[in-house]
């Protein structure tokens, strides 16, 4: 899954062409892909930068009363609520696995719900302690899927790998950091392609090696 993908399917831009363009059967729809892009962008905060048009809710986060959290418990939380709650009380001969799939998953749905409240938390906590302000966009788990990305593409076709042989890899990832000017990663994660500190690359010559004398 690439995540990036689905941030450009899931935001204002194409929710604004369907309710330009697309009929009524989709507005619901429309609705959904904008709640979900100020959902992102509320995670993604950035630095300003000069000169670019930004969306408001991609700002730095400088107050623990920030509107936003208000947007996401209130609105966000409130509209995925009313949702299932709309389809739990549905009338009709329809069984729960049918019920299931007019909604999200349990997964996603309390996923979205704990990263709402620990979002606001983390935020809050953080400009109460000192910080002048909070960037959501540098919250991240990519070093970890990162990581553990690498050990499922190297055991191959072993789901279950054993002790040694995660710490067979290990030891192979850490003579590649070693070695590596820089390690790329593919998957959904950003990774650095910064090149790794202490290591320069020159194209100087070699210093001539003194011949020794027998």
């Amino acid at each position: 899954m690439r995540v990036n993908l689905a941030t450009q399917v899931l935001s204002e831009t194409v929710s604004n062409i369907m309710m330009a363009y697309s009929s009524s059967e989709t507005q619901e729809t429309a609705t959904f892909l904008l709640m979900m892009d100020k959902f992102f962008d509320c995670c993604n905060s950035r630095p300003e930068m000069s000169g670019q048009k930004r969306k408001p809710f991609l700002a730095p986060y400088t107050s623990v009363n920030d509107s936003r959290f208000n947007f996401l418990k209130e609105t966000f939380l409130n509209y995925l609520a009313n949702w299932k709650a709309s389809i739990d009380e549905r009338k009709g001969n329809f069984t729960k696995d049918d019920k299931s799939k007019m909604f999200l998953s349990s997964q996603t749905y309390q996923g979205l719900r704990l990263t709402v409240y620990s979002l606001e938390d983390v935020v809050k906590f953080l400009l109460n302690h000192g910080f002048e302000y909070v960037l959501t966009s540098k919250f991240s788990q990519d070093p970890l899927e990162e990581h553990f990305g690498r050990h499922r593409q190297s055991a191959r076709r072993s789901a279950n790998p054993s002790l040694q042989t995660l710490g067979v890899q290990e030891n192979k990832f850490r003579i590649q950091r070693t070695v590596a000017t820089s390690i790329t990663p593919k998957g959904n994660t950003r990774g650095s392609k910064r090149p790794k500190e202490g290591i320069t690359v020159t194209t100087s010559p070699l210093k001539r090696r003194k011949k020794s004398s027998y």
